[in-house]
């Protein structure tokens, strides 16, 4: 049996009819779902991520919500629990990424147009923030869309060496290295760019 965990937006602002984070067992054989757990009272639990050892889940809180929750995840159910929280620093954080050593979280706020690093107690918790970088800059031509920086999604590539952060606001991917002590660090160079107006969202790495 697989577990998956699905998460939503709760709150009437953001036109959420969700319940919190669900938890379901996936027969991979059939592929029938069933429904073991909602984590009720979790408000837009929008974006989730298992750490790698499958250990601990982390949700970030969407919408006026802005909080990053870590939950223990239980060995032989799958079923979760609650270790704590801590701020996102800004408004509307997105896409929660843990490095492969399972010792960093790092979040991108999509509303406030800055990323956060925290680092990860033995048990999971989550600490506080150990940095909190503003991104500034020139921004793409669709003023609509591109009002501020707009950070969707931050990743670490695959060996854990770099960050990557697409800003839809600022048509740009940034990179960053973490510090030991939990800094952002800009790449040289510090970005790539996307055509005018494209407002880069997400990216992936081929397994390559």
């Amino acid at each position: 049996m697989l577990t998956a965990y699905v998460g939503c937006y709760t709150t009437p602002d953001r036109h959420g009819h969700g319940q919190g984070i669900s938890v379901y067992r996936v027969d991979p054989d059939s592929h029938s779902w069933s429904l073991i757990q909602e984590v009720k009272g979790e408000q837009n639990p929008t974006f989730l991520a298992v750490e790698p050892r499958g250990q601990v889940l982390y949700a970030v809180h969407g919408g006026a919500i802005s909080q990053v929750s870590a939950f223990a995840i239980d060995p032989s159910s799958g079923e979760l629990t609650l270790l704590n929280r801590q701020p996102s620093q800004s408004e509307n954080p997105v896409y929660p990424t843990v490095h492969p050593s399972s010792r960093w979280l790092a979040i991108a706020n999509y509303t406030g147009g800055s990323i956060v690093a925290y680092p990860l107690l033995e048990d999971g918790r989550i600490g506080e923030a150990t940095d909190v970088h503003q991104h500034t800059g020139p921004l793409g031509p669709n003023a609509e869309r591109q009002d501020r920086s707009h950070p969707h999604q931050i990743t670490w590539d695959p060996s854990g060496s770099h960050l990557f952060v697409p800003d839809l606001g600022a048509d740009r991917t940034y990179l960053y290295q973490l510090s030991a002590d939990g800094k952002f660090v800009a790449n040289d160079p510090p970005f790539v760019s996307s055509p005018p107006g494209s407002g880069p969202r997400h990216i992936a790495f081929h397994p390559g």
